[in-house]
Parts: structure tokens; sequence; C-alpha cells
């Protein structure tokens, strides 16, 4: 545990950075007598500034023609020493510091930088071009594109030859709770700058350096101001683990039996019953174009699915688990949990679906006349 202004992070928060690789780019030269600075050096982001200054981009700028901020030369200078451009992929959930993603491009990283603003995106371009006959093969490396957090976590580990790390700047509890914690573990590493005093907050159970040391490494802060903090994260890479704690104890022997339902024969009965209320009853509503498709193609219940409810089928004792459902769609899910003996309780916030959830639920139960007691659907949206 390490305290935080009084904010305790279960972490080992003084481990060491990962060492420097043996290679790095060489300086780029430009006119005037201009040089971009190894980007291991304090004057890199001054001189990538005065270049791009000489090249008529000085509205790029901040004021006193910086390029980077202090938090910005930090993460520069940090992932410059500690990865390798050779097999080092980053990925910027957002370039509204788009002079970041830049500046690491001109260092030799392949970098994809989302950006969701219009007119940053377009400056970000222009710069791109205005560099590019000066930075060999900057425009191959740098690759701006409209898009935002959630955009780069679809990303993910794009590039399976290389480490894939997020670069995450002013990153606060909503911008967290967009992009999920656990979902960290699609990248390698992530070097993330939290705004504070939010980080810090009081409540340690919300604090954002709490939640993550609760799932992923914090391998190392490599920045601190009164501001934000700025810290190289190794995730998890299990998708949505919670790292193991001494007080848990072994893993509970699995207490359910397999699925009791015929999947496929299930999945039939679902595509039979979602074209029937297309064609019927579902005319009285606005067309939901999703389950069409499903419809048509004969699987109203996804791979994904199947796998949580043969998953929860074997580890949890159907007689003594209730499930609560958010966002229950056509029922497909809920209905093969209860059919295998669950009771649960959907909330669907649709009024397109939770009809179809309903109608099925009627359907299926003139069969299998225990479901009305295991099954129960609520319209609106979950608490």
């Amino acid at each position: 545990m390490h305290s935080i202004d009084g904010t305790a992070v279960p972490t080992a928060l003084m481990a060491p950075p990962p060492g420097k690789p043996a290679t790095r780019p060489a300086n780029v030269s430009l006119p005037q007598q201009l040089t971009i600075a190894d980007p291991s050096a304090p004057d890199f982001g001054s001189s990538l500034g005065s270049a791009l200054a000489a090249l008529g981009c000085s509205d790029m700028l901040r004021e006193g023609n910086l390029l980077l901020s202090d938090a910005e030369k930090e993460m520069v200078w940090y992932i410059a020493q500690n990865f390798d451009p050779a097999d080092t992929a980053l990925v910027q959930g957002a370039a509204s510091s788009h002079s970041l993603a830049r500046a690491l491009a001109v260092a030799g990283f392949d970098t994809l930088a989302f950006e969701p603003d219009p007119s940053i995106l377009e400056t970000l371009l222009r710069s791109v071009d205005a560099l590019a006959p000066l930075v060999p093969g900057l425009k191959e490396r740098l690759r701006p594109t409209a898009g935002s957090y959630l955009d780069a976590f679809k990303v993910g580990a794009r590039n399976p030859g290389k480490k894939s790390v997020l670069l995450a700047v002013g990153m606060d509890d909503a911008a967290m709770r967009e992009v999920q914690l656990a979902s960290l573990s699609v990248f390698d590493d992530a070097v993330i700058e939290f705004t504070l005093p939010e980080a810090r907050s009081p409540d340690t159970e919300r604090s954002l350096l709490a939640r993550l040391g609760k799932l992923h490494d914090l391998v190392h802060r490599l920045w601190i101001r009164p501001e934000g903090e700025i810290w190289h994260v190794r995730p998890s890479q299990i998708l949505g683990a919670t790292k193991p704690s001494a007080a848990v104890g072994t893993v509970p022997a699995r207490m359910g039996t397999p699925l009791e339902v015929d999947i496929a024969e299930f999945n039939g009965e679902l595509v039979k019953m979602q074209k029937d209320w297309i064609e019927g009853e579902g005319q009285k509503y606005p067309a939901d174009d999703a389950y069409a498709v499903k419809a048509q193609s004969k699987a109203v219940l996804l791979k994904h699915e199947c796998v949580i409810a043969e998953t929860m089928a074997l580890i949890f004792d159907a007689a003594e688990t209730d499930i609560t459902e958010v966002g229950s769609g056509c029922g497909g899910l809920s209905l093969l949990l209860a059919r295998h003996g669950f009771a649960i309780r959907g909330y669907e916030g649709d009024r397109r679906r939770f009809p179809v959830g309903v109608s099925n639920l009627e359907l299926q139960s003139a069969r299998h006349r225990e479901l009305p007691e295991r099954l129960a659907y609520v319209p609106g949206f979950f608490p």
C-alpha cells in the first residue's frame, strides 16, 4: 500500500522503469541550421517547436513558441527512454494535445492518434504535411484519425508484431468511466496523465489510482505536480480480471452443471419468434434493424452470449443464484438462462425491444410453464 495525500493506493509504487532500448532515432536536419534534438534530450520539444515556426506553423505552438507542455515533455522523454520505436505501436485516445502524437511520430514511433474535434484534427494533419518533407517516414508513422477514446479501445493491439501502448492525456473520472478500467487489457502498456484532484479523491474506492491498482500494475509514476500525475500502467492480460489478493484464497469449485438447453435448437426457436414478431405485432413499432439482421442471419443469440450462458451454468448453482440483466433486448440470453433454472430480472429501456421480450416469454411459457416464476422483464433502464 502507498499513501498519496492520504489516499491508499495498492501498488508497488517505486518499481523502477523498464530499461532503455539500445537504439535511438537519429537527429533530423532542417533548413536554416535548425536541428530537431534527440527525443530523449531536454530541448527536444523546443527544437521541434522552432522547426514548426520556421515552417510557417507558428499557430500550432503555445505561447512563447513552446510545443510541449511540461507533462508532455515528460511523457515523450519517458517513452523515448523506455520503449523501442522498432517494436512499439502507440495509440493516443484523444489527440486534443496533438503536439504529443506529432512529437512521438517525429521521434520514430508508429502513432495512431484519434481526435473527435474536426478543427484539431485538421491542424494535426496540416502539421504532418508541413513536417513530412523534412522527417522521412513521418506520414507512414503518424496517422491522425477522426474518433474518440472508445475508438482507441476498439483498435487495441492493432499490430500483432509490436507492443501496443495507449497514451491518455488529461484523463479524469468521467473519461475513465467511458473507456472502462478493465478494458485497458487490450493494450500491453499505457502511459496515462491523470487530472487531479479527482485522482486523489478522499473516497479511496472512487480514486482512479486505487481502482487502477486493483486491476493492473502501476509500474512507475514518472511525473507529479499539483495539477496532475503521469503513470506507466501495465494492464492485466486477462480482460476484466481483478488482480488476486492474498486474502481471497483459492478459487471456489464450480457449483453448477452443464447447460441443460440445446443452444442450436433454442436459437432456432428465437429466430422463428423474431421473424413472426417483425411480420406481425412488430409492425406497430419503429423498425429495429439490428434484430432484423440477426433474424435474417438465423443467429439471434450471439456466440459470446452462448459462451456466457454455458459458463454461468457451470460455475453457479441455478437454484441458489438470482441474476439481473441490464439491457435484456428481445430476451434471448435471459430466456436461455431461465430455461436452465436461473431466476432472472431483466431491464430494457428500448420501447421497441421490451415488448419483444415479453412476447417471447409468453410464447416460451406455453411450453415451459415454470418460466413465469423464474423470469420477469421490467420496462425502463436499470436504476
